[in-house]
C-alpha cells in the first residue's frame, strides 16, 4: 500500500519544525509561531510563520529578555491568552520592541 507524501516522516528536524508550525498557524491563528534555539545566551529563529511580526528563520534574540526564558524558568505559564495579566510577561513586553498581546511556548528537549 502507498502512503500519501504528506503522510511521510520527514528527515530533518527543519522540516518537522515547519510542518508543526503550519498545523499550529492553520488551528490556532497568532502573529507568529516559530520554534528556536536557545545556545549560549541567544535565542535563534530555526522556523517561523506568520506576517504580524517581522521575524524569521535566522533571527537572533536575546534570550535573557524573551517571554521563552519567563516560560522556560517557571516564572510565567506556557499559555497566556492576556500577557499583561502575567506579571514576568507584563515586564518582558513593556520592553519588547514590538507588541505582543498574548503568548504560548513549550520547550522541546
Amino acid at each position: 500500500m502507498q502512503v500519501a507524501a504528506h503522510l511521510m516522516p520527514v528527515r530533518s528536524f527543519d522540516a518537522a519544525c515547519e510542518l508543526v508550525i503550519d498545523y499550529l498557524a492553520q488551528v490556532a491563528p497568532m502573529g507568529l509561531w516559530a520554534v528556536m534555539r536557545v545556545n549560549e545566551g541567544a535565542q535563534l529563529v530555526l522556523s517561523s510563520t506568520g506576517d504580524t511580526y517581522p521575524v524569521q528563520a535566522g533571527d537572533v534574540f536575546p534570550f535573557s529578555t524573551s517571554f521563552c526564558r519567563r516560560m522556560v524558568s517557571g516564572d510565567a505559564p506556557r499559555i497566556a491568552p492576556d500577557v499583561a495579566q502575567v506579571p514576568a510577561y507584563a515586564d518582558a513586553a513593556a520592553a519588547a520592541p514590538i507588541t505582543i498581546g498574548a503568548y504560548v511556548g513549550t520547550p522541546i528537549t
